[in-house]
């Protein structure tokens, strides 16, 4: 490990960085989620609360996604067409992605992981679906799995200004999963989504919810294929999908979901 890396995370262990924190609109909306009914003018004035998730909400409402004829106007409208499930996970996707950081270099970083980790919750909750497993939580495993990366290229900007891009990038790969665990506990997240953050690099070695570190592994892995298609073949061979008795027709159905997700990653991140 780098000796900037090894800095960082002593600071982030030692309490020496502030952390990011679940918004309370994501929380009540996450809460919600879980409800047997959902009080719909209750929820278009929670997201009222949050002008940044307001108007993505009205703004994915109306793309090209999940259009209808008639233009979206009011939070309502957008609730009722949007669905519950949709809107915790827009919401959650917002939690984890406003920061900025005044460096073109290092908030390019910070975006390619927040669209990997959205391209992963996504199919991570096809994987689910395909298994019968938890989707919700397989979302959030894929969403929050590098929700310490904006944490660690902000205390590079500030101790190590200047640093390039390669550098940046070795830095991030050496402590994501320790700064992201730091955070996700932070938040009392449940143990299934911080292990799922510790052990998706390798679920083998995973001491609990071992399944739920493979569906995630998985689902990142797809997010590189995504991004080069050459690796289909790889992918398809992974030993996570053997360890949860994906049968090769079940492969392919969740890799024909692709238009789907990346048509709703697209809306999601405009």
């Amino acid at each position: 490990m780098l000796e900037e890396s090894e800095n960082i995370l002593r600071a982030v262990r030692d309490g020496e960085v502030d952390l990011p924190v679940l918004s309370r609109v994501a929380q009540e909306i996450m809460l919600m989620a879980n409800a047997e009914e959902v009080d719909l003018a209750k929820l278009s004035k929670i997201i009222h609360e949050d002008p940044t998730l307001a108007g993505h909400v009205l703004r994915i409402a109306n793309s090209a996604a999940f259009a209808a004829a008639v233009k979206i106007v009011s939070l309502q409208q957008a609730v009722m067409r949007l669905g519950m499930n949709l809107l915790w996970e827009i919401a959650v996707s917002i939690n984890v992605s406003t920061d900025s950081i005044p460096n073109k270099t290092l908030m390019n970083i910070m975006l390619e992981y927040r669209r990997q980790s959205l391209v992963a919750a996504l199919f991570g909750k096809e994987l689910a679906r395909q298994k019968r497993r938890n989707v919700e939580l397989q979302f959030l495993c894929g969403m929050l799995q590098s929700v310490g990366v904006p944490v660690i290229l902000k205390q590079i900007a500030e101790r190590y200004p200047g640093t390039e891009d390669e550098l940046a990038r070795t830095i991030v790969r050496d402590i994501n999963r320790q700064v992201s665990t730091v955070v996700l506990e932070s938040w009392g997240l449940p143990v299934q989504i911080v292990h799922a953050c510790m052990y998706c690099d390798a679920p083998a070695t995973a001491e609990e919810s071992e399944d739920v570190a493979h569906l995630t592994h998985i689902a990142l892995k797809l997010a590189e294929w995504i991004k080069d298609e050459e690796l289909e073949d790889i992918v398809r061979a992974n030993a996570s999908f053997q360890h949860l008795s994906f049968y090769p027709d079940e492969i392919t159905a969740v890799m024909s979901k692709k238009e789907r997700v990346m048509t709703n990653v697209g809306a999601m991140l405009t």
